[in-house]
């Protein structure tokens, strides 16, 4: 039982009253009988302005709605409060609170999911519980994490008295996808055409872990590019998650002058990412890790050829961030990269020195002159959409800043569909960087042309828009070899037609020119990006 009290108030005689006046009475303590959730300072704040002499029936009426509306803005929505009849004698007032229990707890349509395990990640409505529910709609969050399985909670009343059954209803689905997808992603001097397949499962062993394998490859000569990328995903506690991955990547390119470049690539990653939190509106989200990087390279001119390897951990740590609304959205990634230069270090042959000869040097500066091991970069990515009633605009700004030198691997690249449209994928790359681009949208045109043509020929037509765009990069490179570029500028407009349809196929199609020339790749004044996705 808990219990309130002030300071006495003189007592005013009863008797002075008219027989026809609502009776009067000194409310001087109360006392909150059955409760054991909410704090007393709570409950303090909820009675204190019902309290004094001289009240009557409607105060402590009110007084009850406003400590019930106390638990039920604390999330216990299965308790109220009861005003029982009551002689109220030295100012005291009772008031009665009912804490609905969970009397029991079922889990029913789920086929592809554990429902031991749904059971367990919604402890707030455990048998025996007080629910509150601010703390069940967090729990739920995360249940409903994954896009095959969907959780509604059902309360009914109880079979014992001041009790209720709980019921999660689940919607699932195999947790199995995967996409197909075809592009002309290309990088210059390599065959045009790319496809990628990726196949995703989302609950191993019952307990949500998911494995998901990712090929691409050059179709027409695989030896252009194959990369392969394997990654194994672990829900922890509180959101939490760890995924260990590993990629391989393989190519054989021409470039200009006769010279051919023969690249392979081992990465074997751990992230833990930690979640900061997450509602409709927003996230957050804090990544740290680390990647060995095992990078073979080899390049051939005539009958010379010189191998530059090198093996090394970086540790890296993100941060990423969301701010979703109706006509706004909003996105930020922080990612810091730190090559700490004793892990793996080591002297290997077959480097250039500063002579002119051949002969035994530091793994990272027979990569790349001045590199040491040591670098640290930071890079950011700021997105921002502005929805407006029949267009949207997109912008994004992204750059990175280096402390040294880097190697090709941690070097900021430019160009492609996803940086500078107009020109190959990584066109060119520096140590530093800035990106800016800015989309103009239109807004959906799919349920015009469903209202306008009525019939099967757009029904599963899910999103049909136009744009125009414009993107503007610049690349700088610490201390340049001779005939290299310091400051290397790009800049591509273009229109394009993006289509998708709810049966999950996907079309981007899009055209730009190239405004600025990239030195030592070829020219390019107009390049057609094209991609077509399927997902299943």
């Amino acid at each position: 039982m808990f219990a309130l009290s002030m300071a006495l108030a003189p007592m005013l005689s009863g008797a002075q009253a008219a027989p026809e006046a609502a009776p009067r009475f000194d409310i001087l303590e109360f006392e909150v009988e059955g409760n054991t959730v909410l704090p007393a300072v709570v409950i303090e704040r909820a009675v204190v302005p019902f309290m004094g002499p001289q009240r009557n029936l409607d105060d402590a009426e009110a007084a009850r709605a406003a400590l019930e509306k106390a638990y039920q803005s604390a999330g216990y929505l299965t308790v109220f409060v009861d005003l029982p009849e009551q002689l109220i004698t030295g100012g005291v007032l009772r008031l009665k609170v009912l804490e609905g229990r969970v009397e029991t707890l079922y889990v029913t349509g789920s086929r592809y999911f554990d429902q031991g395990q749904i059971r367990q990640r919604v402890p707030e409505l455990a048998p025996g519980k007080v629910p509150d529910f601010n703390e069940v709609q967090r729990q739920l969050g995360s249940v409903n994490g994954s896009e095959d399985r969907r959780v509604q909670p059902i309360l009914r009343p109880g079979r014992q008295p001041g009790t209720v059954e709980a019921e999660l209803q689940v919607k699932d689905r195999l947790p199995l996808a995967g996409s197909i997808e075809a592009s002309n992603a290309n990088n210059a001097n390599t065959t045009a055409e790319r496809v990628s397949a990726n196949l995703r499962y989302d609950n191993l062993w019952q307990r949500g872990h998911s494995l998901a394998l990712t090929l691409t490859t050059a179709p027409s000569q695989p030896s252009d590019t194959t990369v392969a990328v394997l990654t194994y995903g672990m829900p922890l506690d509180g959101g939490d998650t760890l995924s260990l991955y590993a990629v391989h990547s393989n190519s054989n390119v021409d470039v200009l002058g006769g010279t051919r470049v023969l690249g392979k690539g081992d990465t074997v990653g751990v992230r833990y990412v930690i979640n900061l939190g997450a509602s409709e509106r927003g996230y957050q989200s804090l990544s740290l890790g680390a990647d060995y990087r095992d990078v073979q390279e080899q390049i051939r001119f005539g009958d010379l050829s010189l191998t530059k390897p090198v093996r090394y951990l970086p540790l890296q740590a993100t941060y990423t961030g969301g701010l979703i609304e109706t006509a706004r959205q909003l996105q930020l990634s922080l990612t810091l990269s730190a090559g700490l230069r004793p892990l793996l270090a080591r002297r290997i042959d077959g480097c250039e020195l500063e002579d002119g000869s051949i002969g035994n040097d530091d793994q990272f500066r027979c990569k790349r002159k001045g590199a040491d091991g040591g670098f640290a970069t930071l890079r950011w990515d700021l997105r921002h959409t502005e929805v407006f009633s029949n267009f949207s605009i997109a912008g994004r700004l992204a750059g990175q800043l280096a402390s040294q030198q880097l190697t090709s691997a941690e070097q900021f690249s430019l160009g492609g569909v996803d940086t500078v449209r107009g020109y190959y994928e990584g066109a060119a790359a520096g140590d530093h960087g800035l990106l800016a681009s800015i989309e103009l949208r239109s807004a959906n045109l799919a349920g015009w042309l469903q209202r306008h043509h009525p019939g099967p020929a757009f029904e599963d037509l899910g999103e049909l828009s136009l744009l125009a765009f414009m993107d503007a990069g610049r690349l700088q490179t610490i201390n340049p070899d001779p005939g290299q570029n310091r400051r290397q500028p790009l800049l591509g407009a273009g229109l394009g037609v993006r289509f998708a349809s709810r049966s999950g196929v996907n079309l981007d199609f899009q055209v730009a020119d190239a405004h600025k020339a990239v030195v030592g790749a070829p020219r390019l004044s107009r390049r057609v990006h094209a991609r077509m996705a399927v997902k299943f």
